[in-house]
């Protein structure tokens, strides 16, 4: 625990003795978050002390017990129903009951995913890889190629910590990077801030020069909202609207693309038997005015899972989805476009599963008026 959250506590201490009212339910969240083992957890139960002293062992005893204490003491506030002490250490408010009940998702694959200890994307050797029709790429040659937004919440009032997430943080900062993007990145934020950076970001005058824009979130979620530091949450879709023509004007007719690691449900995938399928019938579109766009277009949206199922993460090499993000776009980003990429991220994820309850994981891909090919032209 940093000397910043220790203060908070010392400072707030008689304030969070007078406000949890249901000491024993903290005392099991804290055992069941692993705050505190189940021995030490049990000294804070002895009557022949006042439970004020009790307490106040219980929150001294939390400043020793590591850098991802506080986070995991907030947690077991709001998990226990002590909201009103919770919010005395940051603006904690009582989440969405649908939120509060995550599944274990923190999982070791088969086959393994090690870590990647060095990122290096390969060069491009020829932009857009030889194609020079401009109808049907997207313009990338802008420096820096665009602005990235990267969010990744490590503690999630009401949820288990995301082991892991810190290495979803080094892996996207340094590929997007190498990518040719300035990143601008945020940690733990809660449901007001969130809306803030996303809003603050999206109005940027320096939008206007840039070729692209990529957002980057890894959180604790449901299908339609990631859940935010405070345990409350924001949708996917209030995100993704403020990047639209209408809204974000300087990103007009370029590409934006989002990729999300979040749980989108509780549901576990154990696989089907593979079946042939059935070709779909398309009709061909009306055709439109040329001056004008659609509200929303150019927009990539790559779920790490699909609808009402979790997304795995590993406490060592970080979510499978960004640690595999990562893997193709080191090998392939310099001579194959983003759908390319994508298609291959896909093939990865769904050989993987974990251990040792071999369970699957599937992306999802949402396009909105995707028209051309992307190529990053890394280092060009």
């Amino acid at each position: 625990m940093d000397e910043h959250d220790k203060e908070r506590i010392k400072t707030n201490l008689t304030r969070l003795i007078a406000n949890v009212g249901d000491f024993d339910a903290l005392i099991n969240a804290a055992i069941q978050n692993e705050l505190f083992p189940p021995l030490i957890s049990e000294s804070f139960r002895i009557t022949s002390k006042t439970e004020t002293e009790r307490k106040t062992e219980f929150f001294l005893a939390s400043l020793k017990r590591g850098p991802a204490a506080f986070g995991l003491l907030v947690g077991a506030l709001a998990t226990s129903g002590n909201y009103d002490a919770a919010s005395v250490l940051g603006n904690v408010d009582i989440p969405d009951s649908r939120l509060i009940s995550q599944p274990h998702s923190f999982a070791e694959t088969t086959p393994p995913q090690d870590r990647i200890e060095v990122i290096n994307v390969k060069p491009a050797k020829r932009l857009y890889n030889g194609i020079t029709d401009a109808k049907e790429i997207y313009k990338m040659t802008s420096s820096p190629r665009g602005y990235a937004l990267l969010v990744v919440n490590k503690y999630c009032a009401g949820y288990n910590v995301r082991l892991g997430a810190d290495e979803d943080f080094r892996l996207m900062s340094e590929l997007l990077t190498q990518l040719g993007y300035e990143i601008i990145s945020y940690r733990d934020q809660s449901e007001s801030e969130l809306k803030t950076i996303v809003t603050t970001f999206t109005m940027m005058e320096k939008l206007k020069n840039a070729d692209s824009c990529i957002v980057a979130i890894s959180s604790h979620g449901e299908e339609d909202v990631i859940a935010c530091s405070d345990g409350r949450p924001v949708s996917i879709k209030y995100i993704t609207s403020r990047f639209n023509n209408l809204q974000c004007p300087n990103l007009k007719g370029k590409p934006k693309m989002f990729f999300i690691q979040a749980c989108r449900g509780s549901s576990f995938d154990n696989g089907v038997p593979v079946f042939d399928y059935a070709d779909s019938k398309s009709k061909d579109p009306t055709p439109v005015a040329e001056s004008y766009l659609p509200t929303t277009t150019d927009t990539m949206i790559f779920y790490a899972t699909q609808p009402g199922y979790v997304a795995y993460l590993n406490q060592n090499s970080g979510s499978w989805f960004f640690s595999t993000i990562v893997k193709v776009m080191m090998e392939y980003a310099h001579n194959e476009d983003l759908q390319s990429l994508l298609t291959k991220v896909t093939r990865h994820l769904n050989r993987l599963k974990s251990y040792p309850d071999s369970e699957k994981q599937a992306t999802q891909k949402i396009e909105d008026g995707w028209e051309r090919k992307l190529f990053f032209n890394p280092g060009l």
